[in-house]
C-alpha cells in the first residue's frame, strides 16, 4: 500500500466517522423522544387516574355524577393502559438505546477528532500514531452499539442531506432552507433519472 493509498484510507474512516457520528445522534434523539412521550402519558395518566380517585374518596359519586358513566371504566382502563406502557417502556428500554447511541456518538467525535489532527500533521506509514488511530478504529465497531441494518440507508442518506445542505449554506447563508432542500431534491432527482437509463 502506497503513501497515498493510506491517506485515502484514513480519509474514508474520517468520512465514515462522520457519518456514524450523525446516525448515532439522529437515533439517540429519536429514541430519547420516544422515551420523553412515553414518560409524559404515564405520568398524565397517573394524574388522571390520583384526581379520579382522591375525588371519589373525598365526595362519592361526584366523578360519576358530573361526567356520566364512562368513569366507572375510564380509572381501570387507565390503570392497564399504565400497566401496558410501562411493559412496552421496560421491554424496549428507549432510554438506554437513547444514552447507547449518544455515548457511541461521544466516541466517534473524539476518534474523529483524532484522525483530523493525524490527517493535519501528516504521517509515514507505519507510523506509530497512525497504528495507534487504526487500532481504536478497528475497535470502535466492537465497542459502539450497531446501526440497526434496516435504518442504515435512511440515516446515511440523512447525513449526505446535511453534508449537502451545509456546503449549500456556506455560499448562501441567508437563503430559505426550504427552498434550498427543494433546489437540491430537484436536482438529484433529475441525476437520479439519467443515472437509471
Amino acid at each position: 500500500m502506497t503513501s497515498s493509498d493510506v491517506m485515502k484510507e484514513f480519509k474514508r474512516k474520517k468520512r465514515v466517522s462522520d457519518m456514524l457520528i450523525t446516525a448515532h445522534s439522529i437515533l439517540g434523539e429519536r429514541y430519547r423522544r420516544v422515551s420523553v412521550g412515553f414518560d409524559i402519558a404515564l405520568m398524565l395518566i397517573s394524574f388522571f387516574i390520583l384526581v379520579a380517585s382522591l375525588l371519589e374518596v373525598a365526595a362519592p359519586g361526584f366523578v360519576k355524577d358530573q361526567l356520566g358513566d364512562w368513569t366507572v371504566y375510564a380509572i381501570p382502563v387507565c390503570a392497564a393502559l399504565i400497566f401496558v406502557l410501562s411493559v412496552i417502556e421496560w421491554r424496549i428500554s428507549w432510554k438506554q438505546k437513547s444514552e447507547a447511541h449518544f455515548s457511541s456518538a461521544r466516541t466517534y467525535t473524539s476518534f474523529k477528532a483524532e484522525i483530523t489532527a493525524l490527517l493535519s500533521k501528516g504521517f509515514d506509514e507505519g507510523d506509530l500514531e497512525a497504528v495507534k488511530v487504526e487500532d481504536r478504529y478497528d475497535k470502535l465497531g466492537q465497542t459502539c452499539v450497531q446501526i440497526p441494518h434496516d435504518k442504515f440507508v435512511k440515516l446515511k442518506r440523512a447525513h449526505l442531506r446535511k453534508v449537502a445542505l451545509s456546503k449549500l449554506l456556506d455560499d448562501q447563508p441567508f437563503a430559505n432552507l426550504t427552498i434550498l432542500r427543494i433546489r437540491l431534491a430537484m436536482k438529484d432527482t433529475k441525476k437520479g433519472w439519467k443515472s437509471v437509463d
